[in-house]
């Protein structure tokens, strides 16, 4: 086992140790002139990896959360919640007082007439105001400088401002409905980057340890093809049992088995496992020990195959 087994550590990294003393004085030179460089480039990596955290996924996490909750300071807006009610409140007390001062027939309105105009101008019926815009168009200068043509053209700007804002409104409810979606767009880069940066993480480590864990499963074919062909030529005695070469052989491939394959297999069938080896020792006839060989192989061989 010693002439045939893996070699001693300083014949498999001798010519790495070499490389690495001849090149490592460059190198920390090269560290060393650099040292402030080197440092700014690992601040900066690691102030990135955390700005993107915190940016591009916390914080798109945390108004997602809020949408969910329905909470009101995540709520998407184009405008503010109380623009268009006092903007319409102002038109009404406009309208109003244009028409207590300009009443059409020459008499007071009454409170009646007074709560029907501001009905009509949260329809959006400027009547009352159009009909003197009308009578005082007629004659612009003379409107402008003695009638109401002034009052009712900034009455209009005011009604299309608030126009204007139940559009904007309209759209505020479309965006309030879709907001959700608008959250798992917001998020979705975030997430999707870091779950490929973690899978690339963990698949370079990952592969690393697989493909130690293929090596192992291979060595363990070999073991098992070598005790199955051990038994297969072996030449039993009168009674059917191996002979004392065949069974030192037997041996070491069993216990270089146990060695290589100890980590392969779940904890939780380990003891299983080692009974299942230590019968292939015991004294008894080739034929159990086959038999022994094939439970091993259907039993296990999920993870040592």
């Amino acid at each position: 086992m010693q002439q045939y087994g893996t070699p001693p550590r300083l014949v498999r990294y001798w010519i790495p140790g070499v490389l690495l003393l001849l090149t490592g004085g460059s190198l920390l030179r090269i560290l060393a002139n650099r040292r402030a460089q080197v440092l700014q480039w690992i601040r900066e990596l690691g102030q990135t990896t955390i700005d993107f955290w915190f940016n591009w996924v916390v914080e798109p996490t945390k108004r997602l959360v809020g949408t969910i909750r329905h909470d009101e300071t995540s709520e998407l807006a184009v405008m503010s919640k109380d623009s268009l009610r006092s903007d319409r409140e102002s038109l009404e007390r406009m309208v109003v007082d244009f028409a207590i001062a300009n009443p059409e027939n020459g008499s007071a309105y009454s409170d009646a007439q007074i709560a029907a105009i501001r009905l009509k101008v949260k329809q959006g019926d400027l009547s009352t105001v159009l009909r003197a815009y009308e009578k005082d168009i007629q004659s612009p200068v003379k409107g402008a400088l003695l009638g109401n043509l002034a009052q009712a053209l900034l009455i209009q700007v005011q009604k299309t401002k608030v126009d204007v804002e139940v559009a904007m409104n309209g759209i505020d409810e479309i965006l309030k409905s879709q907001e959700l979606l608008f959250g798992f767009v917001g998020v979705a880069p975030g997430m999707l980057i870091t779950y490929i940066a973690f899978r690339w993480l963990s698949s370079s480590f990952g592969n690393r340890r697989g493909l130690r864990e293929l090596q192992r499963q291979g060595e363990a074919v070999r073991l098992l093809r070598n005790i199955d062909r051990t038994l297969s030529n072996a030449t039993p005695t009168e009674n059917g049992m191996l002979s004392y070469k065949d069974h030192g052989l037997l041996l070491c491939e069993v216990h270089v088995l146990r060695q290589r394959t100890a980590s392969l297999v779940p904890g939780r069938l380990q003891r299983e496992f080692l009974e299942d080896i230590q019968d292939l020792l015991n004294i008894r006839h080739v034929e159990h020990k086959v038999n022994v060989l094939n439970r091993i192989q259907w039993a296990y061989g999920k993870w040592l195959i």
